[in-house]
């Protein structure tokens, strides 16, 4: 691969702008020409570049930067008249020779090394915005004007927006941004992570002030130094400030009284809670969820890639990046997709988590006898989409054996709640729980049945409406969702020989209004409802048949008291 040379514009190997001591950093003039922008005195003996550093009193310098001794110091540069170790830049407005350094200078100097280069506005920080097709800046970040845009830096070839970083590794040149990269491009701008060379580094140890290690590769002392930490624990990135500051500095769990989040941005019209939600086809959210406008969606977080679904994507194959909701999801797919495993002890294990109880913890070298495969398959028996144990069985429905309810018991946390709440609220005792009830007719499992001799209420926890469940017999519509639920409620009214049930669904997560817009109800008041109609049903001695009162799902009303009836036709 050859490269041009900046210099005398010719082309040359690529070794051409290398140098043995540094050979990762690449030139952008050939060495000849590095060789020449120097005189003899000030050229580096290690390198042959340009010189600025030597021992504290001589005047010529000896090394460069990069092959400086610890004791050297820049005896070519005007240094800070304060601290006597930092270039000076900076001086009052109208002077032109430098006089302080960043750190020293007061507070109305201005960089009178770059004097030509700054806002014309504040005439502070340095210019990189102006109209379209203009190619000098004249106002910083700060200042600029509404239809201003960066005309300084370069442009990704695609979007022509943002600052370009990514090209194929082998290049030298970054021509795509984050957005518009290509397949196997990578970061080509920024030092990688010494030990994946695959991400950014951000960690290293205490004390010292160049990150070497990424997230995933630190070592268990290092600190992140490239961000500004909280000034009480310095441990974490700061978030809070009091009222009108704008740099924060205290962490979430340092944060003092009155203290507010000055770094994320906030709701327009709260200012408490972070935004989410604006019209179809903005990227950057203005409102949160109490008080986003009726049309507004949720530009922010991933969304579900099914035609037509808006909700959030939490599913995706192991590896990669969450695509699917939970009603969507595919065979395969796991939730935490892109976890990694925690190794046993000591043990530095990279690879993805998909073995655990409540959660990815271990991949499959280091997965305990008593972990199960977390990503969720289609069960050969039942064919609904669930954890499945060794044997290709769902362990929510169709897994009979007792070594698999340990991991029910994980999975259906909120039936458990129900269990215990009713067992405290309501005197008598259940019938069964989560058991069949007659195998001859039915090996369905109703979570709690309460038989009253007149009459048998039975509670389902349907969890998300039931809404992830497939009805391969009538399809995956809605329609076909009910009509599997149906014929299944049929069967267990059939275990009971005659005699009259009541079934009561309780959906305990999200619904919407007869509008279609989200409800928000609190789960005290949740349960409060849920078991005044337990209550009711269980007086209802002079009913008969099979009906069915669904508690929380789409177009709930609390003012409805209106049960479903199941007739035998509506099952045939």
């Amino acid at each position: 691969m050859s490269k041009k040379c900046q210099k005398c514009k010719k082309d040359y190997a690529i070794n051409r702008f290398t140098c043995a001591e540094k050979p990762d950093k690449v030139y952008a003039n050939c060495h000849d020409c590095r060789l020449k922008l120097v005189t003899l005195k000030n050229k580096c003996n290690v390198c042959g570049i340009g010189a600025s550093y030597n021992y504290e009193g001589v005047k010529t310098g000896v090394r460069c930067q990069s092959h400086k001794e610890p004791e050297m110091v820049n005896v070519k540069s005007k240094m800070c008249e304060k601290c006597a170790k930092k270039r000076a830049y900076f001086n009052s407005i109208g002077f032109i020779k430098p006089l302080l350094c960043v750190d020293c200078k007061l507070p109305d100097m201005i960089d009178v090394n770059h004097r030509l280069q700054i806002c014309q506005t504040c005439k502070k920080k340095k210019p990189v915005f102006n109209y379209k097709d203009e190619k000098t800046g004249i106002m910083c970040g700060d200042c600029k004007l509404p239809n201003m845009i960066d005309v300084v830096s370069k442009k990704c070839q695609t979007c022509n927006k943002k600052r370009p970083y990514f090209n194929y590794e082998t290049e030298i040149k970054a021509l795509f941004c984050g957005d518009c990269k290509l397949q196997n491009m990578v970061d080509i701008i920024h030092n990688k992570c010494q030990k994946c060379n695959k991400k950014r580094p951000v960690f290293n140890f205490q004390g010292y002030t160049k990150p070497i290690m990424c997230t995933d590769c630190k070592e268990i002392d290092m600190i992140n130094i490239l961000n500004k930490l909280c000034q009480n624990c310095e441990k974490t990135q700061p978030c809070f400030n009091y009222p009108g500051e704008k740099v924060p500095i205290m962490c979430t769990e340092c944060k003092l009284e009155n203290m507010v989040n000055v770094k994320t941005r906030m709701c327009q019209t709260c200012k408490k809670k972070q935004p989410y939600f604006n019209y179809d086809g903005q990227k950057i959210g203005i409102f949160c969820q109490d008080c986003k406008e009726p049309d507004m969606i949720d530009v922010k977080s991933i969304i579900c890639k099914e035609k037509g679904c808006r909700k959030r994507a939490t599913h995706a194959f192991v590896g990669v990046t969450k695509e699917y909701c939970a009603s969507h999801k595919k065979p395969g797919m796991i939730l935490n997709s892109r976890k990694k495993c925690i190794g046993h002890g000591d043990d530095d294990c990279k690879n993805n988590a998909i073995y655990g109880l409540t959660e990815p913890l271990h991949c499959a070298n280091h997965a305990f006898e008593d972990e199960y495969d977390l990503s969720e398959n289609q069960c050969k028996n039942c064919k609904k989409i669930d954890v499945l144990n060794k044997n290709g069985l769902c362990v929510n429905f169709c897994s009979l054996e007792e070594r698999d309810l340990i991991m029910k018991k994980h999975v259906k946390k909120r039936e458990e709640f129900i269990n215990r709440l009713l067992d405290e609220e309501i005197s008598t005792k259940p019938y069964s729980k989560d058991e069949v009830i007659d195998r001859n007719c039915s090996k369905k499992r109703p979570d709690r049945v309460y038989h009253l001799g007149s009459h048998v209420v039975i509670l389902e926890v349907d969890e998300n409406q039931h809404k992830s469940y497939k009805c391969t017999a009538y399809g995956d519509t809605k329609e076909g969702r009910l009509k599997g639920e149906a014929i299944r409620m049929f069967e267990i009214f059939q275990s009971f020989d005659g005699v009259p049930c009541i079934f009561i669904r309780y959906n305990p997560d999200n619904f919407t209004n007869k509008d279609g817009k989200n409800v928000k109800i609190t789960q005290s008041k949740r349960h409060d409802i849920l078991i005044r109609w337990v209550k009711r049903c269980m007086r209802m001695v002079d009913t008969s048949g099979l009906i069915v009162k669904y508690l929380f799902y789409d177009g709930h009303d609390d003012t409805d008291s209106v049960f479903n009836e199941i007739k035998e036709e509506d099952v045939l």
